[in-house]
C-alpha cells in the first residue's frame, strides 16, 4: 500500500466502494476542498475521480476481516478522525457489526446493530410500519403459515427478509409468481439452499410507464428528519425490479408524515432511501424498502440543492449545519452509457420508444459518470464499457 502525500491537514473522507455512488460523493466533498480515498474490493470507476487522493484494495466487505483492514489503514495512513461513507449494505452490516471497534479510529452515522437489524429485516420494517400506520403490500411468511392457498394476492414477488443474504444463498434478488402452485414449486426450491424463516410474499403493486417507485430520501438526527429529496425512477434495468439508469426529481409532500413517523419508531440517524410506490388501486403510497445508505443517483439530489455528503461530513464533525427545506424539481439524471444499453434492449422489446426517450433528455440533465470537470472516470469507463456489456450480460 503507497503511503499517502495529503496537501491538508482537515479530516478528509473513507469513500467505500467506488462506483457511481462513491463517485458522487467524492465529487461533492472534492468541490469543497475535503480529500477523500477509495476503497473497495474491486476496482471502480470514481479511482479516477481528479479528488481522489489515494486508492486502496480491500478484503470482501461482509467479513470482520474488512473492518480489522479498515483500522490497520487508519494507522497506516493516519486517517484518524476520517468520515466513512458506506455504499452498499454488505459494508454498513458490518460497520455496524464493529462499531464500537471502528469508533476509535473513524467518524460515522452507522447506527448499531440493534437499529440498523429492524431495516435490514424486511419483517421487522413491516412490523414498524404497521405499527406507525405507513401502507405496506400485502404480505405473508411461509415460515408462519405453510398453506399458501388463497392467502396471498397474485402477481407475487419472493424475497429474503434480509436481501443480502437472500441473494447470496439463492443466487437471484427476487422471484416472481403467478398462482398458488408456482408459488408452492418456488419455496421447495428455496428450501435446497436457505430455511423459509427467511423468506416473505409480497403482493406485486401494479406500476407501468406512469407508476413508478419513488425513492423519498432524507438525512436524520434520532429519528427527526432534517432535510428531504425525492427522486422517481424513470427507467431501470432490468426494466422491472431492477437499478435506475434514468430518474428525475419529484415533489412527494404526501410522503413526509409517514416517513417521519416510521423513521422515529427506528430512531434512525443519518442518510437513508425510502422506497414507496403508489398503489392505483387505492391512491396510496406503499412501503417497498428502507435502505440505510447512500445510493446510485445521489449526486441528483445534491444537483437540486440537497447534499447529503455534506450533511454527513459537517454532523459526524460536529460543525453548524443549516438543513434546506426546499430542491428544485424537475431535473433528470442518467447514467449514460447504461442507460442507452438497456433503453435500446427496451426498444427492441417494445417497452420504450425511440421518441419518448429522446425527449426525456431534454431539459436540466445531471450525469452520474460524465462531467467536463471531472473527465477520467468517464473515459474510462468507456474504455472499459465491452467488459463491462459482458459482465451484465449485454453481449
Amino acid at each position: 500500500m503507497p503511503s499517502l502525500k495529503l496537501e491538508s491537514n482537515i479530516p478528509g473522507a473513507v469513500i467505500i466502494d467506488g462506483h457511481v455512488q462513491g463517485l458522487g460523493l467524492i465529487r461533492s466533498l472534492g468541490e469543497k476542498g475535503i480529500p477523500s480515498v477509495v476503497v473497495e474490493s474491486k476496482n471502480g470507476l470514481a479511482q479516477y475521480s481528479k479528488y481522489v487522493k489515494g486508492h486502496f484494495i480491500s478484503p470482501e466487505y461482509l467479513t470482520d476481516e474488512f473492518a480489522d483492514y479498515l483500522i490497520e489503514l487508519c494507522k497506516k495512513e493516519n486517517l484518524k478522525g476520517w468520515v466513512l461513507y458506506p455504499t452498499n449494505d454488505h459494508i454498513v452490516h458490518t460497520i455496524s457489526r464493529n462499531r464500537e471497534r471502528l469508533k476509535e479510529y473513524y467518524r460515522f452515522t452507522v447506527p448499531g446493530l440493534e437499529i440498523i437489524s429492524r431495516i435490514y429485516s424486511k419483517k421487522e420494517t413491516i412490523l414498524a410500519a404497521l405499527k406507525t400506520d405507513v401502507a405496506c403490500p400485502e404480505t405473508f411468511f411461509p415460515e408462519v403459515d405453510s398453506d399458501t392457498s388463497g392467502k396471498v394476492k397474485y402477481p407475487a414477488i419472493i424475497k429474503g427478509i434480509e436481501g443480502f443474504s437472500f441473494y447470496k444463498s439463492v443466487g437471484k434478488k427476487t422471484l416472481i409468481v403467478h398462482d398458488d402452485d408456482e408459488l408452492s414449486y418456488n419455496l421447495q426450491l428455496i428450501k435446497k439452499d436457505i430455511t423459509l424463516d427467511k423468506v416473505m410474499v409480497q403482493e406485486v403493486i401494479p406500476f407501468g410507464p406512469e407508476n413508478k417507485v419513488v425513492s423519498f430520501t432524507a438525512f436524520c438526527i434520532e429519528g427527526e428528519i432534517k432535510s428531504f429529496w425525492a427522486g422517481k425512477k424513470l427507467r431501470e434495468h432490468p426494466i422491472e425490479f431492477g437499478t435506475a439508469t434514468f430518474c428525475q426529481s419529484v415533489y412527494t409532500p404526501e410522503l413526509v408524515e409517514p416517513t417521519q413517523r416510521l423513521l422515529t419508531e427506528i430512531n434512525y440517524t443519518g442518510v437513508c432511501e425510502v422506497e414507496y410506490i403508489m398503489d392505483l388501486r387505492d391512491k396510496t403510497y406503499k412501503l417497498i424498502e428502507i435502505n440505510p445508505r447512500t445510493w446510485l443517483w445521489v449526486s441528483l439530489a445534491r444537483r437540486c440543492g440537497i447534499d447529503y455528503a455534506a450533511m454527513i461530513y459537517n454532523y459526524t464533525n460536529g460543525k453548524n449545519y443549516e438543513y434546506p427545506k426546499e430542491y428544485e424539481i424537475g431535473v433528470k439524471w442518467s447514467h449514460l452509457w447504461t442507460d442507452f444499453a438497456f433503453s435500446l434492449l427496451g426498444i427492441i422489446r417494445k417497452k420504450y420508444k425511440l421518441g419518448s426517450i429522446l425527449k426525456s433528455y431534454s431539459g436540466k440533465v445531471e450525469c452520474g459518470v460524465f462531467s467536463l470537470r471531472d473527465i477520467k472516470p468517464f473515459i474510462m469507463e468507456t474504455i472499459l464499457l465491452p467488459s463491462i456489456a459482458r459482465k451484465r450480460n449485454v453481449i
